[in-house]
């Protein structure tokens, strides 16, 4: 099975499915991440509760097996989801926003 991620942007919940296995229990990662595990302990889905929740790969495998093809794909959908969580706040004039060049690209106001 190819990872997915559900999203509930008015609720800021996401569901990172990485197996079509039966869950067999859940455990908590952080107070707004849980992962929901199959009969052997490994990882197959993770429930974020908070879009501004931080977690990646490595924190989850930490607790729980993860297996080493899904790492690279949660941290990816990870990221997307805190592109996301950015993508659906307000600027306002007090607002502060860090930006960084990657590479020798130009960054430019606008």
């Amino acid at each position: 099975m190819t990872p997915s991620i559900s999203v509930n942007v008015t609720e800021e919940l996401a569901y990172i499915q990485l197996s079509s296995a039966e869950v067999n229990r859940t455990i908590e990662i952080t107070p707004s991440v849980m992962a929901d595990l199959d009969e052997w302990d490994v990882v197959v889905g993770i429930e974020l509760l908070d879009f501004a929740a931080t977690t990646s790969a490595r924190d989850i495998a930490s607790s729980a097996h993860l297996k080493e093809g899904d790492e690279q794909a949660v941290d990816a959908l990870l990221k997307n989801l805190s592109r996301i969580h950015l993508q659906s706040g307000t600027l306002t004039s007090g607002s502060k926003v860090a930006v960084h060049s990657s590479g020798n690209n130009k960054l430019e106001t606008c």
